[in-house]
């Protein structure tokens, strides 16, 4: 069955998956921007992997938890694991893109002691939008790659999976190369300032009980109107928001190897049995099995 936390929390089914989508192609008119809907149901969520948006063509409003930018043609977003994001078409006519993920384990494999590729996702400053514009030749040379990798992932022959590590390497080496080389186009922040302080003040008291009206004081604006404006922006409630935040760090905690009744008052449940019931709900096992899996994977 599907956890509940599967709308928000993405786990990658392959180690390296690389897609070219048109909204006439691959999606319906109301359905994804790199695994969440966009109308009506579009939410924030995040991914255990890396993650790079290659915009061809279309305009969309993009987010994390504390930045926000209006994305267009030819520019690239680089996110790291973990990171919480979401998009808003503004074209629902025209969404050509190239969505490629990459596990973590896998970076590592990639990248050398002297040549870390990973660079290109940590540019920016923690929960900052990482986008960067490249020039239309430069947007040729990554389609080039990203159709190479796609055929060869797809592909049985032999070497092919030796030819896929080549190809994601290339597109890995562009990226951290145009990054170091290129002048950073400032982008405007779009994310209004009272939802970027709501997303602070979570960060900064996850682990204690937050309210409605604790948030609300913060920005000083009346608790249902934040609400809803919290709600336009990510898809979700605050209060489900809060929740995946609290499970989120709960499984980083858990990969790391604390005891789960540790795990329960780190995050700020007021009880196990309460943090196991929601742990459950949302992660589709329980705190213990969790553990389990994902520090035993085989």
């Amino acid at each position: 069955m599907e956890s509940h936390l599967s709308k928000y929390f993405c786990v990658l089914d392959s180690d390296i998956i690389c897609e070219l989508k048109t909204i006439s192609h691959a999606d319906r008119p109301d359905f994804n921007v790199s695994g969440i809907n966009l109308s009506p149901n579009r939410r924030f969520h995040n991914h255990d992997g890396y993650e790079i948006l290659i915009m061809l063509d279309g305009e969309m409003n993009y987010y994390t938890e504390n930045n926000g930018k209006r994305i267009r043609p030819g520019d690239i977003i680089c996110l790291a694991p973990y990171t919480f994001h979401c998009g808003v078409l503004l074209t629902p006519e025209t969404y050509d893109r190239i969505v490629i993920n990459i596990r973590e384990s896998v970076m590592k494999e990639l990248s050398s002691v002297k040549t870390d590729l990973s660079t290109c996702f940590h540019h920016s400053e923690q929960n900052k939008l990482n986008v960067f514009q490249v020039e239309p030749d430069q947007i040729m040379q990554f389609t080039d790659y990203a159709l190479k990798l796609q055929k060869a992932l797809k592909s049985d022959e032999f070497g092919s999976d030796i030819l896929s590590k080549i190809y994601i390497q290339q597109v890995l080496l562009l990226l951290n190369q145009q990054l170091i080389c290129n002048d950073r186009i400032e982008y405007g922040d779009n994310l209004p300032a009272s939802i970027a302080d709501t997303f602070l003040y979570i960060e900064e008291h996850l682990t204690e009980k937050i309210t409605i009206q604790d948030l609300a004081n913060n920005v000083h604006l009346n608790g249902t109107y934040l609400s809803r404006c919290f709600k336009k922006i990510t898809g979700i409630s605050i209060q489900q928001y809060i929740i995946i935040k609290k499970i989120n760090l709960a499984q980083r905690f858990l990969r790391e190897g604390h005891p789960p009744s540790d795990v329960c008052d780190m995050v700020g449940f007021n009880n196990y049995s309460n943090f196991s019931r929601t742990f459950s709900k949302y992660a589709g096992s329980s705190p213990k099995q969790y553990q389990s899996i994902s520090t035993n994977p085989f």
